[in-house]
């Protein structure tokens, strides 16, 4: 494919964001070198960091689609815990669901836990 935009060949109209920009910038080297005398080593650099920059590209939508599946996972798990809160009527166990909410809504994992524990509660007291 990589061939074929330097050839300008390739219809990359349709492609996400990312792999458009690099074919762009592939066809743009390969156009400026069959019309502009633009040098061939100079295309290969072009081409260099245009791959380099789309696997920053790849690497930043892969963190940014982590990010978002784990806050939509948070999202669900605090509707649960919110509907679990309002179901319950142990004053202890509505405690501890609402500390299983605040550890996730601020990400602590094992916050609940720890709070929840007997030696704690104890010292409390």
């Amino acid at each position: 494919m990589e061939r074929r935009a330097y050839d300008g060949q390739l219809d990359f109209n349709s492609f996400p964001a990312a792999e458009y920009r690099y074919f762009d910038r592939v066809q743009n080297a390969g156009y400026r070198v069959r019309h502009e005398g633009y040098p061939k080593d100079f295309a290969r650099q072009d081409i260099s960091m245009a791959k380099r920059d789309y696997l920053n590209d790849l690497n930043t939508l892969q963190n940014n689609l982590r990010a978002h599946k784990q806050y939509t996972e948070a999202r669900i798990r605090m509707g649960h815990l919110v509907s679990a809160i309002y179901k319950e009527h142990k004053p202890f166990e509505k405690l501890k669901l609402a500390l299983e909410f605040v550890e996730v809504t601020v990400g602590e994992d094992g916050l609940a836990r720890r709070n929840m524990s007997e030696n704690y509660l104890e010292v409390q007291e």
